[in-house]
């Protein structure tokens, strides 16, 4: 009788302790295709050369060749091997190592059932895609080759073709680092006043006709701007720069920002922008001004969707456009202000959202809007809700989304973690036992187990060492970080700085949550900076993406202002 298999793979168990070995035997015979099993590095790497299996589960510490040899050795052979790690400590060169060769994902032993399943499901999930990566590739190639014989006549032109959309390409990729740039982000991922600051910009192609804006501007105010420039592609997008650009250099350092004056702000932006559009061109923009640390807003929306406001009892609030879109043809301004004593979230976007084309027909915004914003309690969640109605992005999508904390249910306890490899072991084996506490999956407990670590890695190098982006991204390349990182741990003052870890529940949206206030004692970092030079590396550095796994694996990561405390979120269900 032909077994059943969970996962179509072939994988390489490598693990020199014998009662281990034999109990993930017991559990990988029956779920993958092929097994092959070595008790040491030397023994792995000729058992891979043979067989090349799809997926490699190795341990660390091991006789004659250990697991991070094996490793480079591996993926020397194929950089794109799967390989997954079973270590029982978190020995910190060991993993950042690992990282930075590429392994695609770690068990914490002792193994749990549920932990090897969900890795086995991720393994299959990426092999998979790189088999249709593999055929994919041979189909072009075939394609091509066909392509190039019918095509031989014209290939001077196809050159030519080729070479414009290239030298297009990449001034296009030019300009959207620019529009990036320019873009003021001060509050995005930020902790303000109670307030935790979101923003979600996803262009529907390179150049985009959206922009944004947040700016602190200091005594418990803060400054959102939202611009939906008329149309698509170029034309759009200039229009939206100039917005930026202008609206920065009426709020450059050398104007007061505590001496803001709003209307003045606005009305003077009015007049710029409508010298420049043409007479058949229209500009929608949002101008939102948050004072007394939330409490009250003044607000103007030339043709944007409504701003929505919720209370703590649940009640919901529009604030619909109290101005036309911008036309050269015509000059208004309205001003409209309201108390928002007590709010839990408040929210503002573009047409993109608004606008969306539901699957079963209809306009999202009519239809769906202020229900998902109700009933969500994170932006994450407002935009999955979005997604699973609108299938399709037809326009550039900007949301502004802020959250409160209403109440803080219960303080918990602090921690102190010397800034060692030996403390951070302890301090994520201290999270680890508290989550247990909770009902939370053992996947989503690895993942926030290893959000809780990045972040300490990250107030450690940012913090203690003051690591800035541009240092770390030169010592990656010269390939001496991880040496640098060595001798920095061995300095006595770096030992001696301490991070306080603060554990707590609180309300926010209406829903419980765990909040971590993770605080060193260094100088602080750009966060913000950081964040918009990893989008504008375009995925080319490996610097900055502890900070984005972190995100993704927690329910939210925030920063203060300094940049030297960070808040990681997780929902309780």
């Amino acid at each position: 009788m032909k077994k059943s298999l969970t996962f179509p793979l072939s994988l390489l168990l490598v693990e020199d302790e014998k009662m281990s070995q034999e109990m993930l035997a017991r559990l990988l015979e029956p779920r993958v295709s092929r097994l092959w099993i070595a008790s040491n590095g030397k023994e792995a790497l000729e058992l891979y050369q043979e067989n090349t299996p799809d997926v490699v589960l190795t341990d660390l510490v091991m006789p004659e060749m250990d697991g991070m040899e094996l490793i480079e050795r591996i993926k020397g052979l194929n950089p794109e091997a799967t390989v997954v790690i079973s270590t029982a400590f978190y020995e910190l060169g060991f993993l950042m190592r690992a990282i930075e060769l590429g392994v695609f994902g770690y068990l914490t032993k002792p193994l749990s059932f549920q932990g090897l399943e969900e890795t086995l499901r991720k393994c299959h999930r990426r092999v998979e895609l790189l088999r249709a990566h593999e055929e994919l590739e041979v189909k072009n190639h075939h394609l091509k080759i066909a392509y190039d014989q019918l095509r031989e006549a014209k290939e001077q032109e196809k050159e030519l073709f080729i070479y414009k959309e290239r030298y297009h390409q990449s001034h296009q990729e030019e300009a959207f680092k620019k529009q990036i740039k320019l873009m003021r982000s001060d509050l995005s991922n930020s902790y303000e006043s109670g307030i935790f600051f979101n923003l979600f910009y996803e262009p529907l192609d390179i150049l985009s006709g959206d922009a944004y804006g947040s700016v602190r501007l200091g005594e418990g105010r803060c400054l959102f701007y939202a611009i939906d420039a008329m149309g698509k592609g170029l034309s759009a997008s200039l229009a939206s720069i100039q917005s930026v650009s202008f609206l920065n250099y009426q709020l450059r350092p050398s104007k007061a920002l505590d001496e803001f004056d709003f209307e003045a702000y606005i009305q003077a932006f009015l007049s710029f922008i409508r010298a420049q559009l043409l007479n058949n061109e229209l500009l929608s923009a949002s101008f939102v001004l948050m004072e007394e640390k939330g409490e009250k807003i003044r607000y103007a929306l030339f043709g944007m969707p409504p701003l929505w406001v919720m209370d703590e009892r649940g009640k919901v609030r529009e604030l619909v456009s109290n101005n036309p879109p911008i036309s050269p043809l015509y000059q208004t301004l309205k001003l409209s202000a309201c108390r928002v004593r007590g709010f839990c979230k408040m929210m503002f976007c573009s047409d993109g959202i608004y606008e969306g084309r539901l699957i079963e027909g209809g306009i999202y915004g009519a239809s769906h809007l202020a229900e998902d914003f109700a009933r969500s309690s994170s932006l994450r969640e407002m935009i999955q809700l979005y997604k699973s109605r609108v299938p399709r992005q037809e326009d550039d999508l900007t949301m502004i989304y802020c959250q409160k904390i209403t109440e803080t249910l219960k303080e918990e306890e602090r921690d102190e973690i010397p800034s060692t490899p030996e403390g951070i072991e302890r301090g994520v084996e201290k999270f680890y036992k508290y989550l247990m506490n909770f009902n939370f999956t053992p996947p989503e407990m690895e993942s926030l187990k290893s959000a809780f670590f990045e972040v300490l890695i990250n107030a450690i190098e940012h913090g203690h060492m003051g690591i800035s982006y541009a240092d770390k991204v030169r010592l990656k390349r010269q390939r001496g970080y991880d040496s640098f990182l060595n001798k920095k741990f061995q300095e006595v003052e770096i030992a001696n700085k301490k991070i306080m870890v603060y554990y707590s529940q609180v309300k926010i949206s209406r829903a419980s949550w765990l909040l971590w206030c993770i605080e060193d004692e260094g100088e602080g970092f750009e966060v913000n900076e950081v964040f918009k030079s990893i989008r504008l590396a375009l995925g080319k550095e490996y610097c900055g993406r502890g900070l984005l796994m972190a995100k993704e694996l927690s329910d939210g990561l925030y920063y203060n202002q300094k940049g030297n405390r960070a808040y990681l979120l997780k929902r309780l269900k």
